[in-house]
């Protein structure tokens, strides 16, 4: 009984930690570059916790791209993935299409 909920309290603290991710804007971001482990997520949020980041946006507008993927602890290919989406231009073109726009330059 104590392995059931020990399970389902690990299961309830993942989903816990998925969904801060996705309200800082970070389990997209980390998604769509296949970097979606339970273990990125968590650094991911950490991350945000230690600095005061409080979405992926700051991140970026505030030059800590590169921190944010030492702290994923990343090899060298998925990281340039991960640096590659968080670009100031990627991340603008990826806010407006969440809200049904498209940037200024494929109007």
């Amino acid at each position: 009984k104590a392995a059931v909920e020990k399970a389902a309290a690990e299961k309830a603290a993942k989903e816990t930690m998925r969904e801060r991710a996705a309200a800082l804007g970070l389990l997209s971001v980390l998604e769509s570059v296949n970097l979606d482990s339970d273990e990125s997520i968590a650094a991911g949020v950490k991350f945000c916790e230690d600095t005061g980041a409080q979405s992926a946006n700051d991140i970026v507008e505030y030059s800590h791209v590169d921190m944010f993927i030492k702290a994923l602890q990343l090899k060298s290919i998925p990281g340039m993935k991960l640096k590659g989406v968080l670009q100031p231009t990627n991340m603008m073109a990826s806010q407006l299409s969440h809200r049904g726009e498209r940037p200024a330059s494929s109007r």
